[in-house]
């Protein structure tokens, strides 16, 4: 691994290349999926897709994230217990709401959830967000009104239900960046989706909508939404994200409104009007906005070190201070700063990568991390 300063190796750019074009890959898949659950639910009922769906996925996850389980605390189970409620309330709105809505709308107002994050924050939980939030959430509104405004009569039931979802994976992501810095990611993961399975398994079997699909169409959707957009897809980005920055993750991700108006039109023959359009766009600004720290470039500062050991007792503990979790401190004092004030979801990336990775390998992902992260960072060395 070359030092700071030195050019990119190739290896570590052609490992970012592929790490990105995963998670396009990701956000393609989920953009697609808003057209496969509509269709799935037309063959199945919400309550036992949503069922079959999760507990599906952590199924396939249980040999990756097994181990992690059995290690959880009773505080860990609670956490991902409350997280699972929230990621229930947003998958039941967001699956009954494409019932009653198109997918492009779907797509845009779920997407909201990124704008949302950092808003519900600031609201609910007094953290600081900078005026392109609020600048974020103003255009988010005004997308909002065009694209479930006059003309859209007939989905504003569905909207107003994927809005609901939208808030409520908002309210998930900010538990998850809280129980993540305790507990591990990938335990955390399972307990929401066997939570969110075993919920809508009740739901189904207590309204006596539990059913077995008969249809190909509802097995073949179970089958991409469980397996491809759910355990496939978290894994990879689980993977991408040891060679990507968590801003570029996050960024990545977000384009799946658009994917998803691409899929309505590719495979619905869907159009939108013209202020809808208006609409969808305004909303994709606000989230390119929310995630704007993409935008800045890596600022490099050098500090002159002092040898191991130099110093009185509290100045050698105030320079081991300036550590962030899993940085590297070898001779000299190193640190590695990795700021989430602008964005939640890239700070809960930073944390998945930090517990999914096992602990002799962390250090080097770090390390890595000060070549990949042209942006979202501030290096001391």
């Amino acid at each position: 691994m070359g030092k700071i300063g030195q050019p990119l190796p190739s290896a570590h750019v052609r490992l970012r290349w592929v790490a990105e074009l995963g998670l396009l890959a990701v956000a393609v898949i989920w953009g697609f999926t808003f057209v496969v659950v509509q269709q799935s639910i037309h063959a199945l009922p919400v309550l036992p897709f949503l069922a079959y769906r999760f507990l599906g996925s952590a199924a396939a996850l249980l040999p990756f994230f097994g181990a992690q389980l059995g290690r959880l605390s009773l505080r860990g189970w609670l956490a991902g217990c409350q997280m699972g409620a929230f990621l229930t309330a947003g998958y039941m709105l967001q699956t009954f709401g494409l019932e009653r809505t198109s997918v492009p709308d779907a797509g845009f107002i779920t997407g909201l959830y990124v704008v949302l994050t950092p808003v519900l924050g600031t609201v609910f939980l007094r953290q600081r967000s900078a005026a392109r939030v609020w600048i974020a959430a103003g255009c988010s509104c005004a997308g909002l009104a065009l694209l479930c405004g006059p003309g859209a009569h007939a989905h504003l039931t569905g909207d107003l239900l994927v809005l609901g979802a939208a808030v409520s994976l908002a309210a998930q992501i900010l538990a998850t960046d809280r129980a993540i810095r305790q507990h591990p990611a990938g335990a955390l993961l399972l307990v929401q989706l066997i939570v969110c399975g075993l919920v809508s398994l009740l739901l189904a079997t207590a309204t006596g909508q539990l059913v077995i699909p008969s249809r190909p169409s509802a097995w073949s959707g179970l089958a991409i939404t469980s397996l491809l957009a759910g355990a496939a897809g978290f894994l990879v980005q689980t993977y991408a994200q040891r060679h990507t920055s968590p801003a570029r993750t996050a960024l990545i991700l977000g384009s799946e409104p658009l994917f998803a108006w691409i899929a309505a039109d590719v495979l619905q023959n869907s159009r939108l009007s013209a202020t809808a359009v208006t609409g969808g766009l305004l909303i994709l600004t606000s989230i390119v906005l929310v995630e704007a720290r993409a935008t800045r470039p890596l600022r490099l500062r050098t500090i002159r070190a002092a040898p191991p050991g130099a110093g009185t007792p509290a100045q050698t503990a105030a320079r081991s201070s300036t550590c962030a979790p899993g940085c590297e401190q070898e001779g000299n004092v190193a640190a590695v700063r990795l700021p989430g004030s602008a964005g939640v979801v890239a700070d809960v990336c930073r944390w998945q990568l930090m517990h999914l990775l096992p602990g002799d390998v962390q250090a080097d992902a770090v390390a890595e991390s000060i070549h990949i992260a042209e942006r979202d960072r501030d290096v001391f060395v």
